[in-house]
């Protein structure tokens, strides 16, 4: 179960991660409508922040604590996902992406050391692997996901939806502060 929470909020993050990776032109284009020359925008302002943050991201959960790091980052990726659905604007957009970007940033990191300093002796390997599998795979199956929520909800509906895992990454945080 332990392995399974953990796995939940690495799930979370990498559909999130993952729709940025593959929707975030489609959304400058189709929902900010912005010409051809603008549609990675977002992208980049996500993946430059997304990779800012990774480097700052041993700093910040050292000062605050991985609990604190992980909570904040939950909320980082709800607020900046509204923000660029509530207000579809290049500027307003652009600024919620590099939210998102600075709140995925630290997850991963934080949920693999945590995850390898509450292993069992002699299992670190097998619960990385675990844990890492669980959120891979929602690094694969959320683009898909996000496709078909377009298709049913429109996309700016299915980046709202994302917005909500940011929660679930703010809840299991405080739920598993035991381990962090």
């Amino acid at each position: 179960p332990l392995l399974l929470q953990f796995g939940l909020v690495a799930l979370s993050n990498m559909i999130c991660e993952g729709m940025m990776f593959d929707w975030s032109g489609l959304f400058y284009k189709d929902v900010i409508k912005v010409s051809d020359a603008w549609r990675t925008t977002g992208y980049i302002c996500f993946m430059g922040c997304m990779t800012t943050g990774r480097m700052f991201a041993d700093t910040l959960i050292n000062y605050w604590g991985a609990r604190k790091q992980l909570m904040l980052s939950g909320l980082v990726v709800t607020i900046g996902l509204l923000i660029a659905v509530a207000h579809p604007h290049i500027i307003l957009s652009s600024i919620g992406f590099m939210l998102v970007g600075f709140g995925v940033s630290s997850v991963i990191p934080t949920i693999y050391g945590t995850v390898g300093r509450n292993a069992a002796p002699g299992q670190a390997s097998i619960a990385l692997a675990s844990v890492s599998s669980v959120g891979f795979f929602g690094f694969l199956i959320g683009p898909p996901i996000i496709g078909f929520l377009s298709q049913a909800i429109g996309l700016r509906g299915a980046f709202f939806s994302v917005a909500i895992l940011g929660i679930v990454t703010f809840l299991q945080a405080h739920r598993l502060k035991k381990y962090l």
